[in-house]
């Protein structure tokens, strides 16, 4: 458990940092990235990082009910989708930790405020209600976010399909995704960085499908610089599909 908890922090740390180099036209180092000036695809690669990045990552955790702001997001804001999930609420709270403005989109913001499981993760980043599914609520929900608080610098989509059926994955991975793509667009968003997967090169299960077939359309659009994180399996994921799958 607690190794899981470590593999969270890290990768909740990584999808962050790619925003922050996002900012200094720094090439990323992850599967797909792209920059005002450049296009780089590295469709095998694993992560790639000068050791001057690295030196800026701390391997001593946190107390649950203190959280040590860095200046790295300062003045920028950040909405996360998919905030409730695996690595959606840690990543909500590295945002938190890096010092962004961070918006956590969930189904209901009263359960989330309620619920004791969530306050370590949440506590520092406002949460709203939206259903993402909805493109119009969407749209609405950050044009609203954007007359309060300014320019969206960066929404980060870590939505995943809860059951890996065809409709559920193309209803999340791709369609959801997609809405939160479009929205961005609409509201002048600037990057866009999608959770994805490393199966997704060898597709077979309908998720991989839905990932990837988002992925071909967040590359091929022109409006948003993105960044594509493709992390191997968790375990608690994987579980759920091989469940999928043989039924």
């Amino acid at each position: 458990m607690e190794k899981m908890y470590q593999i969270n922090l890290i990768m909740s740390f990584w999808i962050l940092l790619i925003i922050a180099c996002s900012y200094n036209n720094v090439q990323s180092f992850f599967l797909s990235t792209s920059t005002p000036s450049m296009t780089k695809k590295l469709p095998n690669s694993s992560i790639l990082v000068t050791k001057r990045l690295l030196v800026s990552v701390s391997s001593k955790e946190n107390k649950e009910d203190e959280i040590q702001t860095l200046d790295i997001g300062k003045g920028k804001t950040v909405v996360i989708a998919g905030a409730t999930g695996y690595i959606g609420k840690a990543v909500v709270r590295e945002a938190v930790r890096q010092g962004y403005n961070t918006v956590a989109l969930v189904r209901d913001e009263k359960k989330v405020l309620e619920n004791k499981a969530f306050a370590p993760f949440f506590k520092g980043a406002k949460a709203i209600s939206c259903n993402v599914c909805n493109p119009e609520e969407l749209t609405q929900t950050l044009r609203q976010l954007k007359a309060n608080v300014g320019n969206i610098d960066a929404i980060v989509s870590c939505l995943a399909s809860r059951s890996g059926t065809k409709k559920d994955s193309y209803a999340i991975d791709y369609g959801a995704t997609l809405n939160c793509l479009e929205s961005g667009k609409d509201i002048g968003a600037r990057h866009f960085v999608l959770l994805s997967a490393f199966c997704v090169k060898n597709p077979w299960l309908q998720f991989q499908k839905a990932k990837l077939l988002f992925e071909d359309a967040l590359t091929t659009q022109k409006d948003l610089t993105y960044s594509i994180v493709r992390p191997t399996a968790f375990m608690k994921s994987v579980s759920g599909q091989l469940e999928v799958v043989s039924s």
